[in-house]
């Protein structure tokens, strides 16, 4: 016997087939692959009974696609959105899908009243939840990242038996690992059922005040050998983060509050590709905290710097380094102090002034030593040993830089490991040493790659493309420099002046050896590649 039910009959033999979203096509795909795709037959079948002549296209596809996924992939979500090209185009139905609840009425008129809008759909399951259940649905609409069961505790209480019945009247999923979430479409209604009943600023409030809570456990292990797990946690919630900084920045509700979370995300930001929108958050909350603690501010001034930097901003960054220095002395804090000079050092090379870099990050080095901080002493080996290969003293600069990998390899810090290893690269490569040059390169992009850092991974494609050129593949290095700018394009981040001109050298020996038609064809080609076929593509012996 099959039973159509809203949520499990809970009787013995029963067997759940449960009724899920359709799928729906990545960005991107092919013409071919988005019409395979249920969701689009669905739209394409639906739209047709109200509209003859319509039909889907190539020109037409991509958007399509994108009203699916809009809608989560929810068939009653597509039939209704479908409906609405007797008087519209697609791409006027996506603008207009901003607010679904809204567009997505009028279904046939021999369906049940609740299946002719989506929100009165969706408002008659929720009106049957009883009270536990529905402040649970209620609280979990505030995290558009998913959540843990902790998290959304911490905004509604004790849930636990409420998301068994959430989960089975199909308002809520779980989704990767320990995490509960909710499709878009549902969590706009969540959203207005918490506005309608008073509660929207409280449980903001207390989304942030968790944010904040998880960033700043998970920020201190970003630069040790817990830093996988922590860079995993930051991108979980990197959504519910987003959404925490709005209501306290962009709204105004706690700047505070913003600032806090805005400085623990930071190294997060710096060493994850998200240097352009951590830099924008940084500033926000430099303008509109005003009431910061010193400590707070000088490390909102530090953090601030480090973004700038990373975006070829060196002449701001040096300034906020500036004043950063200036408030940790005054603070006596000495770990502060050569952090803070280290990246002062940084902006300064990096303005083309290696004499006046050298002394801060000399300077920088001798705090470290002297408080035993060893993270810290190999990130300024980093820096003096790329300077001294700048200079033309490569003996000097391996060595430092050798000093320095081990001191991250003991302290279990990959990232720190990585940077090393891919300096130590450039310089076999400079030095001829082509085998040598590769093992340290493919180590660095591995590392990279498994931690997330995306702007650095591109760095490493980059110094791979100038050991393919060197090799005698140029087409290969041409392939490379091309899937190195396509990530750096999309990531908004510019190479730093003095690797811009590495680089250059590394594009400009293959471009002599293909020709410029021939480089820039190859270089089309790279650029074509997502990121994990650059990565695949890299990793490869040949290519």
């Amino acid at each position: 016997m099959m039973v159509t039910s809203r949520a499990p009959l809970r009787i013995s033999g029963e067997h759940e087939f449960p009724d899920a979203p359709l799928g729906v096509p990545a960005d991107n795909r092919s013409f071919d692959d988005v019409s395979a795709f249920p969701a689009v037959a669905l739209f394409v079948e639906r739209a047709r009974a109200v509209r003859r002549d319509f039909t889907l296209a190539a020109g037409n596809a991509e958007v399509i696609a994108q009203i699916c996924r809009r809608v989560d992939g929810l068939p009653l979500a597509i039939e209704l959105a479908a409906s609405k090209v007797k008087l519209l185009s697609p791409e006027q139905i996506l603008d207009r899908l901003g607010s679904r609840l809204t567009l997505l009425k009028g279904g046939a008129r021999d369906l049940p009243a609740r299946q002719q809008t989506l929100r009165d759909t969706i408002d008659w399951s929720y009106e049957l939840l009883e009270q536990p259940a529905a402040r649970a649905f209620r609280a979990l609409g505030v995290f558009p990242g998913g959540a843990t069961l902790a998290s959304i505790e911490s905004v509604a209480g004790d849930v636990f038996e409420s998301l068994e019945t959430l989960i089975d009247h199909s308002l809520i999923r779980q989704i990767e690992g320990p995490r509960f979430g909710m499709l878009e479409t549902i969590r706009e209604f969540a959203i207005e059922r918490l506005q309608v009943d008073g509660e929207a600023d409280a449980a903001r409030r207390g989304l942030a005040g968790e944010m904040l809570r998880i960033a700043e456990e998970a920020d201190p292990a970003l630069r040790g050998p817990d830093q996988a797990r922590a860079g995993a946690i930051f991108e979980a919630e990197h959504d519910n983060m987003r959404a925490a900084l709005r209501w306290a920045l962009t709204d105004g509700a706690d700047p505070i509050l913003g600032a806090r979370l805005a400085i623990r995300l930071g190294w997060f930001w710096y060493s994850h590709g998200y240097a352009v929108e951590g830099s924008a958050w940084l500033e926000a909350a430099h303008d509109t905290a005003a009431d910061l603690s010193t400590d707070l501010r000088a490390m909102l001034l530090w953090r601030f710097g480090v973004l700038l930097d990373q975006r070829a901003e060196p002449a701001r960054a040096a300034g906020l380094f500036e004043e950063a220095v200036a408030l940790y002395r005054l603070l006596g804090d000495e770990g502060g102090t050569a952090a803070a000079l280290n990246s002062w050092g940084s902006a300064v090379r990096n303005r083309g002034d290696g004499a006046r870099a050298r002394p801060l990050w000399e300077e920088s080095l001798a705090i470290r030593r002297k408080l035993g901080d060893e993270a810290g002493q190999a990130t300024a080996l980093y820096n003096l040993g790329c300077l001294e290969l700048d200079e033309g003293d490569a003996s000097k600069g391996r060595s430092m830089l050798e000093e320095g990998l081990a001191l991250d390899t003991k302290s279990g810090d990959e990232w720190g490991t990585a940077v090393d290893l891919n300096a130590l690269g450039v310089a076999a490569l400079d030095a001829g040493e082509l085998g040598e040059a590769r093992a340290l390169l493919v180590r660095a992009l591995q590392i990279f790659r498994d931690l997330g850092d995306r702007d650095r991974a591109a760095e490493v494609l980059g110094s791979l493309a100038g050991l393919a050129a060197a090799g005698g593949d140029p087409i290969r290095g041409a392939r490379l420099v091309g899937a190195a700018e396509a990530v750096w394009g999309r990531l908004g981040i510019p190479l730093a002046p003095p690797d811009r001109a590495r680089f250059d050298r590394y594009q400009d020996k293959a471009r002599e050896a293909l020709g410029a038609e021939g480089f820039e064809q190859a270089k089309e080609e790279g650029r074509s590649m997502t990121i994990d076929q650059a990565f695949t593509f890299a990793l490869a012996e040949t290519g």
